[in-house]
């Protein structure tokens, strides 16, 4: 999974370097970059961990979403930015969760 992690977090970079440029030109690039600056964050803490397990991983990404979405200087809307934040943390723990739950049921159908 970290590698994964690794190179969403790297495309979500250069994209943002992309993204900036842009925004002196056009400013409704500025959803872009929030949006993309929460895409790096998220990834970029994901990547840099460690976990023991999906469990340990559902744990702490739901955990995760209790917490305060970091105030980042470089966001231009830090409210826009915490909402983009909690839903790439919020749609992560769907994702898995889901995948849980087709996994189990794969299991159970098998054993009928």
């Amino acid at each position: 999974m970290n590698e994964e992690f690794a190179a969403k977090a790297d495309s979500a970079e250069r994209y943002l370097r992309e993204v900036k440029g842009k925004v002196k030109a056009n400013h409704s690039y500025e959803f872009i970059y929030d949006a993309t600056l929460a895409e790096f964050c998220v990834y970029n803490w994901l990547c840099e961990r460690t976990f023991v397990g999906r469990e340990a991983f559902l744990r702490s990404l739901q955990e995760w979403l209790t917490a305060p979405a970091p105030v980042l200087n470089e966001a231009f809307d830090q409210e826009r930015f915490a909402r983009f934040y909690g839903n790439m943390i919020q749609g992560l723990v769907d994702k898995y969760q889901r995948a849980d739950l087709t996994r189990h049921l794969r299991g159970a159908s098998n054993s009928l």
